[in-house]
């Protein structure tokens, strides 16, 4: 177990040092290379990831940690059913007991069909690491931004995300917005290569706010694994995934031009990790975020029914990261 210690130290830092006799202070915080230019009243960070890791979710509960020790208004968006932002709002504001915890699990969007890595258990630690924040006096807010109902394809989801965070960003002028979303929505450039139009919500964004007020990074990493769905029979479950982007040291690296990756620059998070769904129908019990009083527990692998096959090759689970079906990108 090991590996996981990396991507849950951040978690653990948060939870730990915002709990207790010292919640009345400032919280103790990971720190991120990079970062200091981000954390600023009225910017919009828009974080690309891979969905279905522990690393992405754990740098955006680390930003915001930051972000509450500079005494910055902060808002988190998430690229979730806004149908679930009741469920949300109270777990935020709950003691993020056993009770409050099953009634959000209990929401629709955790029990899809396919839970493609928006609803993972890491997704549940940067909740409750928010909560947590927030209990400790800071002034957090969740903001569910992947608009329902969902009509005119992938085009107008974009579309619609976009004018939503539009909206949050303009009613809180002196907040810092932290987005965290796959990341085709989250480029600045037009185009994909299932519609050559097709024109991000990051790129559409951007024409909305004041010029610099977007930033948008991409996830690098040294790769690993992360739980996603692929088409045909293999379903959903922990692939493997090659490196990309720059090699570094855990932190934000800048770009002279987006046109190096369609981005800003990158957050270099190292390996990833799968993090599986936080509810399973096989489950006796929802999977609870991890308490203040002990460490977070690592990740459990997928069941072996779960699981992808060992005897698939080894291509066939390896997407060049990601691979979008026609019509639009996941998630």
């Amino acid at each position: 177990m090991a590996h996981r210690a990396g991507s849950l130290v951040a978690v653990l830092v948060v939870l730990v040092s915002i709990t207790g006799p010292a919640a009345a202070g400032p919280p103790e915080c990971a720190q991120i290379p990079g970062s200091d230019s981000l954390l600023a009243p009225g910017k919009v960070v828009l974080l690309g990831e891979q969905h279905g890791t522990e690393e992405s979710p754990a740098f955006v509960l680390d930003l915001a940690c930051l972000a509450v020790r500079a005494g910055l208004p902060l808002r988190v968006g998430l690229e979730i059913a806004d149908s679930e932002q009741a469920r949300f709002d109270a777990f935020l504001r709950s003691s993020g007991d056993a009770a409050s915890r099953q009634a959000l699990l209990e929401g629709e969007v955790w029990r899809a069909e396919q839970p493609y890595g928006v609803t993972s258990q890491a997704m549940v630690g940067l909740l409750d690491g928010l909560r947590r924040l927030r209990s400790a006096g800071g002034d957090v807010e969740v903001v569910l931004f992947n608009r329902t109902p969902q009509q005119g394809g992938g085009q107008q989801r974009d579309r619609g995300m976009a004018d939503y965070l539009g909206k949050v960003a303009t009613a809180s002028p002196d907040a810092l917005l932290l987005g965290l979303t796959g990341n085709y929505h989250s480029r600045l450039t037009k185009g994909a290569p299932w519609d050559e139009d097709y024109e991000p919500m990051a790129r559409l964004l951007t024409r909305q706010l004041a010029a610099g007020r977007v930033v948008t990074l991409d996830v690098a990493h040294t790769g690993g694994t992360a739980w996603v769905c692929l088409s045909g029979e293999e379903g959903c479950g922990s692939s493997r995934f090659r490196g990309r982007g720059p090699a570094g040291p855990r932190g934000i690296e800048r770009n002279e031009t987006p046109a190096e990756n369609a981005h800003n620059g990158w957050y270099r998070v190292g390996a990833i990790h799968a993090s599986p769904p936080a509810w399973t129908p096989d489950e006796a019990a929802p999977v609870q975020a991890p308490d203040a009083a002990q460490a977070p527990a690592p990740a459990q692998a997928p069941a072996p029914a779960q699981a992808p096959s060992p005897a698939l090759p080894t291509a066939s689970r390896t997407p060049p990261s990601p691979t979008p079906p026609a019509g639009g990108p996941p998630g």
